[in-house]
């Protein structure tokens, strides 16, 4: 799947079937680089030789009572925004329709 938008260029490639234990999305920008591993349940950040390292949930299930949780504690930190969330919405619909 390839998709090009806004200078950005998009590959994906699936296979179930291999036996690697790595397990990572990579995302290139002009201005930084963004890895997902999800093997080890992290997201980097590289920009500006700066380095970020964020971990997230290893189980999909929890993050359906930790999100509510954290938001009813008024604890913000790490949760996107509303203009955040709109851009991540559109980006998906729009890889959605540009494999139809």
């Amino acid at each position: 799947m390839f998709y090009f938008k806004k200078k950005l260029l998009l590959t994906l490639n699936l296979n179930f079937l291999d036996n690697y234990k790595k397990r990572f999305f990579e995302f290139t920008y002009s201005n930084c680089n963004i890895i997902i591993d999800l093997t080890k349940h992290t997201l980097t950040i590289i920009k500006n030789n700066k380095l970020k390292v964020v971990k997230f949930a290893d189980n999909l299930d929890n993050t359906y009572y930790i999100i509510p949780e954290k938001i009813l504690n008024k604890d913000y930190k790490n949760l996107c925004d509303l203009k955040e969330s709109i851009i991540l919405s559109k980006f998906i619909f729009d890889i959605e329709k540009s494999t139809k």
